[in-house]
């Protein structure tokens, strides 16, 4: 995306964000990040220190939280020291929308705007976007020669920047290569593979794929408050003119389709009238397709039918408003069900049907979980990279008085997707290293051993025995896409460097002479890691 065009100039000036954030408590925007040293270097600021080493984006925005009680747009010791002399970053900082005026007005960090100002400055942050408030906060320290070298450091990148992207010479944009370019074929071939590919099958009691008739599916009834909405998120254009709802895409290959509302997405405004009306059609209909979700339409648009997307945080993963009703209702019809989930979250749900966020019956789906799914809110935060105290009990207590309500298993976990097809992982090796350099190297068989030529995304899990910090008990470090049809095998290899077996203790990082596992499967789950191998590297490294 940034790539220079033909003369050297970016195209686009790539802002990464938000520096760090991800785990604010509660799950609540803004809120603080608990977290020390070691929290920083081994999670929260991997991406940010591969995206920086490969690509060198132009700008980045810190969040609004702060972490270890330092607010992230006034954190020296991160924003500053951490991206500029550890990682030798020298791209613009900017704020998020007035997260300067928020180190006075909500972290109270800053008696007034002019010390927030030279906070923000001291972190190295040298854009604000926000209001006028702040404007001129600084105006009376021209005299002051620290706070004169911190504004010349800010306009230089900024400046620097701005030749970089050609705004100088040419700060008007050429139409006629807009117009070339925007919507272009090529562009929305490439839209549309990147949308087909980003659906997850999460379910599917042999649904799918769905037998047509002519190419075209019988009678269908498609249902639910998300059928007729384009759910693009709340910085995306719901482009209704040239986008297509559910309905509108199931119109287009089914011979007959009906379509009940079912319920709002978050009121109960009459329900019982519209679950009926919803029950009718289904009743009526060889396939329904059923669509609930979240909504987060554009910003500019934050009607009733907003659930979902910033701002708008969640005191539980249920779906909003009556919506799990409609689904009980749909399901004890006994007509076939698809249904499709949208939104912006993880759903807690057991769903009774077949089930895939988002789905078109032509479209192989091949996508995995970047979250897991668990089955109780109350079970929350769940990941699949736990450290090893979190799921054990103490020992005098066994079991947990409310077992199996907060059961922290997930019911999808990260990394899961189903196929159309069946795929089965054999003649796993992992070469045994001796050196704190080089490589490893993972080998595996993939076998499509269904009647569906198909997709997996084959996963590569590693765990540390001993280390001298408590550590995840796997982590992800390498997957890949292969397609396969049906009979087709495919051996699938790995390169590891042993460096990346490594952690950080207290900012330095390691890599322990100790014994390692790794694993590889079609997810992080443990059941679907069909091949394990222990005791590989052996006091080597």
């Amino acid at each position: 995306m940034q790539s220079p065009d033909a003369n050297g100039t970016l195209r686009v000036a790539t802002t990464i964000k938000h520096f760090i954030y991800g785990s604010s408590t509660a799950g609540v925007n803004l809120a603080p990040m608990v977290g020390g040293i070691n929290d920083f270097h081994n999670i929260y600021s991997v991406p940010f220190r591969a995206v920086i080493k490969e690509a060198n984006p132009a700008a980045l925005m810190p969040s609004y939280s702060s972490y270890d009680g330092v607010p992230m747009t006034s954190n020296v010791a991160y924003t500053n020291r951490f991206l500029r002399e550890e990682l030798r970053w020298d791209g613009v900082a900017t704020s998020d929308d007035s997260a300067i005026s928020f180190l006075h007005d909500l972290h109270k960090t800053a008696k007034d705007i002019q010390t927030a100002g030279i906070q923000a400055l001291e972190s190295s942050i040298g854009h604000e976007i926000g209001g006028t408030s702040s404007f001129g906060a600084l105006a009376t320290l021209g005299h002051n020669p620290a706070i004169a070298s911190l504004v010349k450091t800010a306009a230089r990148r900024m400046l620097t920047l701005k030749f970089k992207t050609g705004l100088f010479e040419n700060p008007l944009p050429d139409l006629a290569q807009i117009n070339s370019t925007v919507r272009s074929p090529a562009h929305l071939e490439l839209n549309l593979n990147i949308s087909k590919e980003s659906m997850v099958l999460l379910k599917n009691d042999g649904i799918l794929p769905i037998k047509t008739t002519g190419n075209l599916l019988s009678k269908v009834a498609v249902i639910g408050p998300l059928a007729t909405y384009i759910n693009a998120g709340s910085y995306a254009a719901d482009d209704y003119l040239t986008g297509s709802t559910v309905l509108r895409g199931i119109g287009g290959i089914a011979k007959e389709v009906t379509f009940s509302k079912g319920c709002f997405v978050n009121n109960d405004t009459n329900v019982d009238a519209m679950i009926a009306d919803a029950v009718k059609t289904a009743e009526a209909a060889e396939l329904v397709i059923l669509v609930l979700g979240s909504s987060s339409p554009n910003l500019d648009n934050i009607g009733d039918v907003r659930t979902d997307g910033e701002f708008y945080d969640h005191a539980d993963l249920g779906f909003p408003g009556p919506q799990l009703q409609l689904h009980k209702a749909i399901a004890a019809t006994g007509v076939l069900v698809i249904v499709i989930i949208s939104g912006g979250q993880a759903f807690e749900m057991e769903i009774r049907c077949c089930e895939l966020q988002c789905h078109y019956p032509h479209i192989l789906a091949s996508d995995k979980l970047t979250v897991s799914i668990p089955k109780y809110s109350g079970a929350t935060p769940i990941y699949y990279n736990y450290l090893p105290t979190n799921r054990k009990a103490g020992i005098y207590t066994p079991t947990d008085w409310q077992w199996p309500v907060l059961n922290s298993t997930a019911r999808y976990p990260f990394g899961f997707g189903l196929s159309y097809t069946t795929f089965r992982f054999s003649n796993v090796q992992v070469s045994n290293y001796t050196s704190t350099s080089g490589n490893i190297v993972v080998n595996i068989t993939v076998k499509n051993t269904g009647n569906f030529a198909g997709q997996e995304v084959v996963q590569v899990y590693f765990g540390q025995v001993f280390p001298v910090i408590e550590r995840p008990i796997k982590n992800l470090i390498r997957f890949t896409k292969i397609n396969l049809e049906p009979g087709a095998s495919q051996q699938v290899s790995f390169t590891i460097p042993v460096e990346e077996l490594g952690y950080y203790v207290n900012g330095k990082k390691q890599v322990d002479a100790d014994t390692y596992t790794f694993w590889v499967g079609s997810s992080s789950d443990d059941e679907d890691l069909q091949s394990r191998l222990s005791s590989q590297a052996r006091h080597a490294l």
